[in-house]
């Protein structure tokens, strides 16, 4: 996932709280910063499992970035699980 250097200009837990305020009012690309968040754990704690649903929900948005991040999970992050490549991503 692309990571913006502005997710880190000021207090990360305040960021994440403005971020999923405007996702709330159904802004698509807010939806895909929660999940960048969640994933990274910047200012919320790490959530793989929710950072998931919030990229699906852009990606049902029709957010072009966030169908190729589950384009990029479901085709080689998965499969490469699948063939003990590595234990997943940390």
């Amino acid at each position: 996932m692309i990571i913006y250097n502005h997710y880190l200009s000021y207090n990360s837990s305040v960021r994440y709280q403005e971020i999923k305020l405007a996702s709330s009012s159904g802004n698509i690309i807010a939806n895909r910063q929660v999940a960048i968040l969640l994933a990274l754990g910047i200012g919320t704690e790490k959530n793989l499992e929710e950072s998931f649903k919030w990229c699906k929900k852009a990606a049902e948005q029709v957010d072009l970035e966030a169908q190729y991040e589950l384009y990029k999970k479901y085709n080689f992050e998965d499969k490469a699980i699948r063939k003990g490549y590595y234990n997943g991503i940390d």
